[in-house]
C-alpha cells in the first residue's frame, strides 16, 4: 500500500467506495432491465398484430425493428446453417417459405423472422452441388476418403433468405446515461435512492 501512496484507512474507503459503486450501477441496470422486459412485451404483441393485419413485414421492420437491418426492412439476405446460435437456426429452418417464425429469444434480442426463400438439401440442384461440398467437407477435415452424412452435406448446402425484426432484451446504454448523470451531478434528489446511495460513498 505505502508503495501506491496508500495509507491502510485510505484503500479501505477506496475499496468500499468502488464495491459500493458497482452494487448501485448493478441496481439501476437491474431496474431498467425490467422496465424494458415489460416495454419489450408490449412491442412484441403490437407488431404481431401489425403483421397478422397484413401489414408489409419490411415496413414494419424499417418503423418497429431496434436491429442494424432496420433501414433496409430487416433484410438479412441468406443465412446458412451455423451461423447463428443453434436454437435460432433450428426454429428458423423449420419455418416455410412465406411465413413468419414465433419470436426467438437470444441473450442480445428478441428476433421475428421472415422466410423469403429457402436452398434444402434435396431436389436436382442439391445433386449436383453434392459433389463439391462433399470435396470441401473432405479438404477441411484433411481426409480424401471421408464419407460426410445426410447431415453434414445439408448443414453445408442449406441456407433461407429472410428479413428480421429484432428487440434489444437490455437497454445498456441508457443504463450508462443514468449512471454517468448520476456521477456527474453536483446536486442529488433527497428521495432518490439511488443518489443518496452514492451521495454516502
Amino acid at each position: 500500500l505505502g508503495m501506491m501512496g496508500l495509507t491502510e484507512s485510505q484503500w479501505r474507503a477506496d475499496t468500499f467506495r468502488d464495491l459500493y459503486t458497482r452494487k448501485v450501477q448493478d441496481s439501476i441496470r437491474e431496474e431498467m432491465n425490467v422496465a424494458k422486459k415489460d416495454a419489450n412485451e408490449k412491442k412484441k404483441a403490437a407488431i404481431d398484430k401489425e403483421l397478422a393485419s397484413g401489414k408489409d413485414f419490411a415496413a414494419v421492420a424499417k418503423a418497429h425493428s431496434e436491429g442494424p437491418q432496420y433501414e433496409s426492412g430487416g433484410d438479412v439476405d441468406w443465412i446458412g446453417r451455423g451461423l447463428l446460435e443453434p436454437d435460432v437456426t433450428e426454429k428458423l429452418f423449420a419455418a416455410a417459405k412465406g411465413k413468419t417464425t414465433d419470436w426467438i429469444e437470444t441473450p442480445a434480442w428478441l428476433k421475428k423472422f421472415l422466410i423469403i426463400d429457402k436452398q434444402e438439401a434435396k431436389g436436382p440442384e442439391f445433386d449436383k452441388a453434392k459433389a463439391g461440398i462433399i470435396k470441401q467437407i473432405r479438404d477441411e477435415k484433411k481426409d480424401q476418403k471421408y464419407e460426410p452424412s445426410q447431415e453434414e452435406l445439408a448443414d453445408k448446402y442449406e441456407k433461407v433468405k429472410a428479413r428480421v425484426i429484432d428487440i434489444a432484451v437490455t437497454d445498456d446504454n441508457k443504463a450508462n446515461e443514468r449512471i454517468q448523470k448520476m456521477i456527474e451531478s453536483a446536486e442529488v434528489q433527497v428521495n432518490n435512492p439511488y443518489a443518496l446511495a452514492y451521495q454516502a460513498l
